[in-house]
């Protein structure tokens, strides 16, 4: 185990700001240098323990499914933080090409730099990633490399099948017993008394559901994302060395960001090939294909359209118009899109005053419908109220706080917090719902 000192230097001030002040749940003051000091007296006596977290945030996945996202207490995300940043140099190494989601903690951007991003990345949302997120430019560059991957092999290669899929329930079903073998031979013995940290964290974080029983499967889902992530990532390293090279091998190409995997292969019957074994592959570390994410495409100009990519760029660029007229023809023509939201969300943080009245209004309509309002963050809840004339704010706080009262999706509850707060609203009636919502 390091020192004091330098344990204090890992759990960096960008981090401590994250967790502390940029979360939906944020904390009162807190002494730093005290909580780590006691933190670490905890872990070098043998007396450390997870707390339960001190909040769920219940977000709304789809089709009303509740997705349950833990907020840590300060001093287990120090915890959980430091472990993996002490193992993320041999956690994030062996990468596959054309793979991403394993990318370090300490990746750190300029303005200039998240500047540079969103022109080389047009077909991206700069606002791509969780407001909870240790790193977030991090997010944008990597998705912004796998997006630009995608469209550019669209681009090069010939006419044939992909399909696209991705994994049932990834998180909840990681297997810790594998995770943490993979974990200890990939360490070197310095660091293996920080693996069985980690493990004990994994274990026993859940206490509020799991009781005093050890967690013998799944990652947890927390708000910031980031060190799970590493986790993850590194527990698909074996399948994805597997996957590329059955690809090589059949002629086809293999693509992975987080969870959601892509194979351009030559025809219908090779994909479908390596779909099977990629099934198989992943039942051996205890994880399943979601068989009703699973999209099959014939044609190049089919899966351009369904990511999107014209209109994406074209909102990059900021040609609002050419972007609306492309929208417009196909949202009714296709099988839908593959992130819809996305593209209303990047209409709304653009200037839309090259619109005409009627194109405006219909974004806007978009943009205003409830089934909308559980996919914004307090980011594009302030862009939608700033483009309003007075009594159209009035209208649209009013929609927000009848939506609250029926809306059982506390997330949804603690992002209007949040953006209440920025314009002095009143907060009182939410402040009780989320008490009425809390697990």
């Amino acid at each position: 185990m390091i020192d004091f000192d330098n344990f204090q230097q890992i759990i960096d001030r960008k981090f401590w700001r994250c967790i502390t002040r940029d979360t939906l749940c944020p904390v009162g003051e807190q002494s730093k240098d005290k909580l780590l000091r006691i933190l670490y007296d905890s872990i070098v006596d043998k007396t450390y323990y997870p707390s339960p977290p001190r909040e769920y945030l219940v977000s709304h996945k789809s089709q009303k499914v509740a997705r349950i996202v833990p907020v840590f207490e300060i001093k287990d995300y120090c915890l959980y933080y430091f472990c993996v940043k002490r193992l993320e140099d041999f956690l994030t190494k062996e990468r596959t090409p054309n793979t991403f989601g394993g990318w370090r903690l300490s990746n750190n951007f300029s303005e200039l730099e998240r500047q540079e991003l969103e022109r080389r990345y047009p077909y991206v949302d700069p606002e791509y990633f969780s407001e909870g997120s240790f790193n977030p430019l991090a997010w944008v560059k990597f998705w912004g490399e796998f997006t630009a991957l995608l469209y550019s092999t669209l681009e090069r290669e010939q006419e044939g099948f992909i399909v696209e899929f991705d994994i049932s329930n990834f998180y909840d079903c990681v297997r810790l017993d594998i995770l943490e073998n993979n974990i200890r031979s990939v360490s070197p013995a310095e660091l293996q008394f920080e693996v069985s940290l980690l493990m004990h964290f994994l274990k026993y974080w859940n206490r509020k559901f799991n009781s005093y029983h050890p967690q013998s499967a799944g990652i947890p889902q927390d708000e910031s994302q980031d060190c799970s992530r590493i986790l993850a990532n590194f527990y698909l390293q074996a399948y994805d060395k597997k996957i590329n090279r059955l690809c090589s091998g059949m002629g086809a190409r293999y693509f992975r960001y987080a969870d959601d995997q892509v194979i351009f292969a030559e025809n219908k019957l090779v994909a479908g090939r390596l779909l099977f074994e990629a099934s198989k592959e992943l039942s051996k570390i205890g994880l399943n294909i979601n068989t009703s994410k699973v999209k099959e495409f014939s044609s190049k100009k089919d899966y351009a359209n369904f990511w999107s990519f014209d209109i994406h760029q074209n909102l990059g660029r900021k040609d609002i118009k050419n972007a609306f007229a492309i929208w417009k023809d196909r949202k009714d023509k296709i099988d839908g899109f593959r992130n819809y939201p996305s593209i209303i969300k990047r209409f709304i943080s653009n200037d839309l005053s090259v619109l005409d009245l009627n194109e405006y209004n219909m974004i806007m309509t978009e943009a205003l419908s409830r089934e909308m309002y559980s996919v914004y963050d307090s980011r594009q809840l302030k862009k939608i109220y700033l483009k309003l004339h007075e009594d159209e704010k009035r209208k649209f706080i009013n929609e927000l706080n009848q939506t609250a009262k029926v809306f059982p999706f506390n997330k949804f509850h603690f992002i209007l917090k949040k953006f209440f707060s920025e314009f002095g609203f009143d907060c009182s009636d939410l402040d009780l719902k989320i008490n009425e919502l809390r697990l």
